[in-house]
């Protein structure tokens, strides 16, 4: 149906010849994030993603500038995301209403520190932070199962609160 979409992210790891690291790109469309998180002494989870939302000052410029408009919060007053897979109806005009499904692309080196990425969709990041989930993975991941782990944080989000679709994918480098 044209009323349908979905956002989406891909991450593609390419390690590097002679085994010294590798590159991570990473695609995105709408608010579906993914982060990356270090090991042993962790900074700051970093962020590889855009969330495409009207609440985004560049986001809201683009949609207007194709034509669309942002009305309470929402691409043509029903979309809560400015980038999308599908959603056909708020793509094609007239009039036009700006979604897009380009994504956003970062590509970025992997060290010796970096030891997660996670990827999750906006359910879980509605109610658990960044750093909240990268402390979760660090105290619970060790020698564990990932896909037990990913789901103690989707448990988590749930007792949280979250009243959105909450997804998660976790991989571990090294």
């Amino acid at each position: 149906a044209i009323h349908c979409g979905s956002t989406a992210a891909v991450a593609v790891y390419l390690p590097k010849e002679g085994g010294n690291g590798a590159e991570l790109y990473v695609a995105n469309t709408g608010d579906t994030r993914v982060v990356l998180i270090a090991g042993a002494t962790p900074g700051a989870p970093q962020r590889l993603s855009t969330d495409h939302l009207p609440s985004n000052n560049a986001e809201t410029q683009r949609v207007i500038g194709c034509g669309g408009a942002i009305i309470n919060g929402r691409v043509g007053g029903s979309l809560a995301v400015t980038r999308a897979l599908g959603d056909h109806s708020l793509k094609a005009g007239p009039p036009a209403c700006g979604v897009s499904a380009e994504p956003s692309v970062v590509a970025r080196d992997i060290g010796p520190t970096d030891r997660y990425l996670i990827m999750a969709s906006d359910g879980i990041w509605d109610v658990v932070s960044e750093a909240a989930a990268q402390a979760h993975i660090l105290t619970t991941a060790g020698g564990s199962n990932l896909q037990v782990v990913a789901g103690s944080l989707v448990k988590k989000a749930v007792e949280e609160g979250s009243r959105d679709n909450v997804s998660v994918l976790l991989v571990r480098f090294a």
